[in-house]
């Protein structure tokens, strides 16, 4: 296989279609309040279940011998979006909905009168039954909420349930069904007296204070490294990532810092001279807090090695563009006026009106590279280093009442440039104006209008080079999806002793 080699820095890395570069990286990452707030409200909205169990058999010894057994309680409740107090990591949840259902298998009542009648002691022996007896609690006809409380623990995020309460109000039961066999009368008590032990919701609290540590159980077993988002689709073919967060802890400010190891994988890099250890962070622990109160918003600090890697593989260097036409040139706009010229130069623009407006359309066309072993930054974010890339420069030609494209002028650059993030857009700048440029025809064109192909692409490259290096080619950084939360676009960065800390927005 045949595979070429980049320099970065004083490592040499092979490129390979088939192989893998795996690449671990210390990071640094700072969750502002609200994104961090916004995260734990998703993950604490919309409590909802279903609960059915047994509860023990009830034996009642005064005014009679009742036994009740078989007794079996369905909860069905729902605990809407939580509502954050006066302390950022104490929310309260309430339900919405609480209704349950009461199901009894027998009640066996037993009761012994003893009565004088004319002067005679009669003893008289009660006895009833009463089976398939259900009540139920009607939606909204109870109550019940608590507070949650979250906290950082190693790498997860630990929730505790706090100030559980219930109720509902007395006489919200209603008796669905009951089959009763005994005196007349006997299945009235045996309702009042069922209704009566409902009149508390205390045998019930346990099952729902249970359902909701469970869940919360689960959400504390969630890590912190799930609120990273993965990289955007187009990226994954180029690179993978898994965050492992080792520690985390709260800053003056609400925010959250968390600290790591970065598992980056390149696909397209060959997986010789691997890394030993992870490139660390030049500022020091992964969990020295910002000194620039940089903390009050949402950011990643990689070592720049790391960066470094990450612009190799070219995925946002490849969506880099710049779209113009002949009037943004005046050097340009001149050469359409200049007929002699076109003749020497672009025979065949003679057979357009000296007005005609072309359009033009400058992009990376391949696999791109921006290294610098020196590595340059200014403090406004201003990457310097050398870019290594082709260039195509496509050209449409108006025909017809519409643009077609007419040819494509390519070079292959490699000089030294400006890379900066700044608004979530990402915009490039060669500081070399002097470019060598070769053209293509395009082929349907050629086919259909038969143009003249006589032309001196280095005549064009004196007017393309100095434009291309002064408007730059740029786009905007995609954004990764949040789910619920919506999306985090990268916003901006700076060179931090060393390292590159990236901003983010968050967005709805």
């Amino acid at each position: 296989m045949k595979t070429t080699a980049l320099v970065l820095g004083t490592a040499l890395i092979p490129l390979s279609a088939s192989a893998g570069y795996p690449v671990d990286s210390e990071f640094k990452a700072t969750l502002s309040n609200r994104v961090f707030n916004q995260t734990l409200d998703s993950l604490l909205s919309g409590v909802t279940g279903q609960n059915s169990g047994p509860l023990p058999d009830i034996q009642v010894h005064d005014p009679a011998e009742v036994s009740i057994t078989g007794l079996q309680v369905s909860l069905d409740y729902s605990f809407p979006k939580p509502v954050q107090t006066d302390d950022p990591r104490v929310w309260l949840v309430q339900a919405d909905r609480l209704a349950a259902s009461l199901r009894i298998q027998k009640v066996v009542a037993d009761k012994t009168v003893t009565q004088q009648i004319g002067g005679i002691d009669i003893t008289v022996r009660l006895h009833g039954e009463c089976s398939n007896v259900e009540l139920t609690l009607p939606a909204g006809a109870a109550q019940a909420q608590a507070t949650v409380k979250a906290s950082l623990l190693g790498d997860h995020i630990q929730f505790d349930l706090q100030d559980f309460s219930a109720t509902w109000e007395p006489g919200s039961w209603t008796v669905v069904s009951m089959d009763c066999s005994g005196p007349d009368g006997f299945g009235a008590i045996i309702a009042d007296e069922a209704l009566t032990r409902l009149r508390s919701i205390a045998p019930f609290l346990g099952q729902i204070e249970d359902q909701l540590k469970a869940r919360l159980s689960t959400l504390s077993a969630t890590p912190l490294a799930s609120l990273f988002p993965n990289p955007p689709a187009k990226s994954t073919d180029l690179y993978q990532v898994d965050f492992e967060v080792q520690s985390a802890f709260d800053l003056n400010s609400g925010s959250v810092m968390i600290g790591g190891i970065a598992h980056f994988v390149f696909p397209t890099l060959n997986a010789g001279g691997v890394p030993a250890t992870a490139i660390p962070l030049a500022s020091g622990s992964p969990l020295s807090p910002p000194a620039d109160g940089s903390g009050d918003q949402s950011s990643l600090l990689l070592p720049y090695r790391t960066t470094q890697l990450l612009l190799l593989v070219g995925q946002a260097l490849g969506e880099l563009q710049a779209d113009f036409s002949t009037q943004d040139i005046p050097a340009f706009s001149s050469f359409m006026n200049n007929r002699i010229a076109q003749f020497f130069v672009w025979r065949d623009l003679l057979y357009f009106g000296t007005k005609a407006v072309f359009k033009m359309r400058a992009l990376v066309s391949g696999g791109a590279y921006f290294w610098n072993p020196e590595q340059a930054a200014t403090n406004d974010g201003t990457l310097s280093g050398i870019l290594q890339a082709p260039l195509t420069l496509q050209v449409y030609a108006p025909k017809d009442g519409a643009y077609v494209h007419y040819l494509d002028f390519t070079t292959s650059l490699s000089q030294m440039g400006s890379l900066q993030l700044k608004g979530g857009v990402l915009s490039l700048h060669t500081t070399d104006p002097n470019i060598s440029l070769g053209s293509t025809w395009n082929p349907d064109y050629v086919k259909r209008y038969h143009p003249d192909q006589t032309i001196h692409a280095g005549e064009i490259a004196k007017v393309a080079g100095p434009f291309l290096r002064d408007s730059g080619l740029s786009h905007a950084v995609p954004a990764f999806s949040l789910g619920a939360l919506g999306t985090i676009a990268p916003s901006e960065w700076k060179l931090e002793n060393g390292d590159l800390r990236v901003f983010f927005d968050v967005k709805p």
